[in-house]
């Protein structure tokens, strides 16, 4: 997501009769010969982007993100990728950054880090397609009940009616030789909220925020990469115990401060990657400057990246009890009034 901090003014497009407020159709179509599952949705009406200043930007978008649709995974797979488009009735491109953001859900997994839903593929307005080597894949199986969510950014000055988008999933061919490797999401937030989505302030100068946190299963991540935004530096994952450094991020950024992308790490890919044990501590370490005179509004870091679980061990599994689950599924809006339709 690319958002102008310096001026403490971003645009949101909020939920409308003809956008986010309601339910839009999903089409589910797999091609066996592309090993492709194409995942449209729409239509929707975007309408222009409204400006929001400070926190009354945080609040506003926390109620501007919807589930605008859900639908059942339709076989057992591995997938390798994900491309993501925005797109007219005709088919034809349109901008991507009409998008703010765009995640799927996964209702019948839980997250490594946090007993809440999955959030197995995530796209910011600085996201490129996700894509990884096809020695790898994330397994998914049949009639998994996956969700869309979607927040719209119409700074183009005009209404955009008729505009869809589409998810392209890359799948590893069943008779794959040798089998990929199973990996999982990995995510962590320096400022957590469950059911919610708040930022925090960076004063001038500069601000360094860190979160403490275990996982349940031991594993070794391969790659990681995040969210962030203006004037952000970097992102560490630390081991807390040692104050050993296991892998950086780091912010992809203009003279100005404007951030234009984050770094993609991809510590499998020459070594094993780090390892995580269960149950040791772990700390997230975001840093942020800030050379102007204001301060920051809003800012975010989240390390997302692919965990490749230990032999023998077990994911944990979904408890709708668990508050924090609770609470997730009360973050946002339409879910758990979808969820109950397709039960």
């Amino acid at each position: 997501m690319l958002w102008t901090a310096a001026a403490f003014v971003t645009t949101l497009t909020l939920p409308g009769p003809d956008s986010t407020a309601r339910a839009a159709h999903v089409d589910l179509r797999v091609d066996e010969r592309r090993h492709e599952v194409v995942v449209t949705i729409g239509p929707f009406t975007v309408p222009v982007a409204m400006p929001m200043h400070g926190m009354d930007m945080m609040m506003m978008m926390q109620h501007a993100e919807s589930l605008v649709g859900s639908f059942a995974w339709p076989q057992g797979a591995q997938v390798h990728g994900v491309r993501l488009a925005v797109i007219d009735g005709r088919g034809a491109p349109l901008p991507r950054r009409l998008l703010h953001h765009a995640y799927m859900l996964n209702f019948d997994r839980r997250q490594l880090v946090y007993a809440i839903m999955e959030r197995p593929f995530s796209f910011g307005q600085e996201t490129e397609d996700l894509m990884t080597p096809a020695t790898i894949g994330m397994p998914f199986g049949r009639g998994q009940r996956m969700g869309v969510v979607l927040m719209w950014d119409n700074d183009t000055g005009r209404e955009v009616d008729d505009a869809y988008v589409r998810f392209t999933f890359l799948m590893n061919p069943g008779n794959q030789r040798p089998a990929p490797m199973p990996v999982m999401p990995f995510f962590v937030d320096s400022h957590m909220i469950m059911g919610g989505r708040a930022g925090y302030d960076v004063p001038p100068g500069g601000r360094t925020i860190t979160a403490d946190f275990t996982v349940p299963i031991s594993g070794r991540l391969i790659a990681a990469g995040g969210h962030l935004h203006d004037h952000a530096v970097s992102m560490q994952l630390v081991d807390a115990r040692t104050g050993k450094i296991l892998i950086t991020v780091t912010a992809r950024r203009d003279s100005a401060g404007t951030l234009s992308g984050v770094s993609r790490e991809l510590p499998g890919l020459w070594g094993r990657g780090p390892h995580l044990r269960a149950g040791q501590p772990y700390r997230l370490v975001v840093r942020y400057d800030n050379p102007t005179p204001d301060t920051l509004s809003g800012s975010m870091g989240m390390m997302g990246g692919l965990f490749v679980p230990d032999p023998g061990t077990t994911w944990p599994p979904v408890d709708t009890t668990n508050p924090d689950w609770r609470a997730d599924m009360a973050g946002i809006a339409g879910a758990t009034q979808l969820l109950a339709q397709r039960r």
